[in-house]
């Protein structure tokens, strides 16, 4: 990979913790190119589920869709739960060549998630069995990675404590 790479954001965590939110907003910031399993999930099945196969299929065309970026594209925003390792895997070797990879997790207390879960959202259906059935296949992220708690308040604090990670590499 040289200098010259762009950079992928993995904005990962489980559903309702606020990543979506963040990742778009933290796009909007950084005026980076977004992409959003959720609104992939929609594009491809009207009545998607959350199966493994269907997982696949989404994080496949994720990565298609980023590897199509135009060469130019500097700064890229991939948002959706990454819940298993293998995902992050095909990420990174796919995508690794092109771009320098870094990971920023998602976290939200849970009885402020299954709040959140029961307000409709505009392209995820996930809802709390949906939430368990993930966090029970959850495999924790080895390696370094941002870990942001999400509130009802601190969107402006998750985005200096990113910028901050993100300049790590600078100093």
């Amino acid at each position: 990979m040289s200098k010259d790479s762009g950079l992928l954001l993995v904005v990962y965590g489980l559903p309702g913790s606020g990543k979506s939110y963040f990742a778009a907003e933290l796009a909007k910031a950084l005026r980076a190119t977004y992409f959003n399993t959720d609104i992939i999930r929609k594009t491809m099945s009207p009545l998607p589920g959350y199966s493994d196969r269907e997982k696949s299929r989404i994080y496949n065309k994720l990565i298609g869709d980023i590897g199509r970026l135009p060469a130019k594209e500097e700064l890229v925003i991939a948002d959706g739960t990454f819940y298993k390792s293998k995902f992050r895997k095909l990420v990174k070797r796919e995508l690794g060549a092109r771009f320098r990879i870094k990971y920023i997790e998602v976290i939200c207390p849970t009885e402020e998630l299954r709040s959140r879960l029961q307000i409709k959202r505009p392209y995820s259906d996930a809802d709390f069995e949906v939430y368990q059935q993930i966090k029970r296949a959850w495999e924790p992220m080895k390696g370094k990675h941002l870990v942001l708690v999400s509130g009802n308040d601190n969107l402006e604090d998750m985005i200096k404590k990113t910028m901050a990670y993100l300049l790590e590499d600078v100093r």
